[in-house]
């Protein structure tokens, strides 16, 4: 396993900070290799500069490659460590995940995401065990099911707009379904099967997603095998 972090800094603009993005970095290797097998990646980190609003984006481009970007503006927050860690575990869960996608359906887009949200709430509880699950709420559960169940096969490109749309009437900072939706599913199916997220990467889409359909709800609590 090498997953190696490469920081695009030369202007120095993570300042005295870098010490604890890199701290967070190390910390998300650990938590990750103690779980996943094989992984070999390349990740690059640079800072952003686009408004006070920001604060981190990041992609995985594949089984191999993900992008970070720390905004400046987020520099001084009080939860930069946390979730820099989370972040970059949620990105290498879709690098662990990569490999066992033969096609990008809604099925997969869902999977790929509701477990990598997993995946980075296990992550931030083990720091701070207190923390609440989201609150992300689905508006009509019976319609969301409907939807999937219609759209699952469909090829991803075909289904952005419903994939990347809120949930109807969702309240403010609700994401959209792709990850509403995958996290509510793969939360029912890593119950089902007993499975922690990273296990659980490795099951093909039509186990996981007849597992949700037949997992009970489970919006406080992550199966973990330890």
């Amino acid at each position: 396993m090498s997953i190696d972090i490469h920081i695009f800094d030369r202007t120095n603009r993570f300042g005295a900070k870098r010490a604890t993005i890199d701290a967070a970095l190390s910390a998300a290797i650990d938590w990750v290799t103690a779980r996943a097998d094989g992984l070999s990646v390349d990740v690059v980190v640079a800072p952003t500069d686009f408004g006070t609003d920001q604060f981190m984006n990041a992609v995985a481009q594949g089984p191999a490659n993900i992008s970070m970007g720390i905004d400046i503006a987020a520099l001084d927050d009080p939860t930069l460590c946390e979730n820099v860690r989370c972040c970059m575990v949620h990105e290498l869960h879709h690098a662990h995940r990569w490999p066992y996608i033969p096609r990008w359906t809604v099925a997969e887009c869902l999977i790929l995401e509701g477990l990598a949200k997993i995946a980075d709430i296990e992550a931030f509880r083990a720091a701070v065990p207190d923390a609440p699950m989201p609150g992300w709420t689905i508006a009509d559960e019976n319609a969301a099911r409907d939807d999937v169940r219609r759209l699952k096969d469909m090829a991803m490109e075909d289904a952005r707009d419903w994939l990347y749309a809120p949930e109807p009437d969702a309240a403010a900072h609700v994401p959209a379904r792709i990850y509403a939706v995958g996290l509510d599913l793969m939360l029912r199916a890593t119950h089902a099967l007993r499975l922690d997220p990273w296990q659980a990467a490795t099951r093909d889409a039509a186990t996981l997603m007849d597992a949700a359909r037949a997992g009970a709800p489970t919006p406080d609590d992550i199966w973990c095998s330890a």
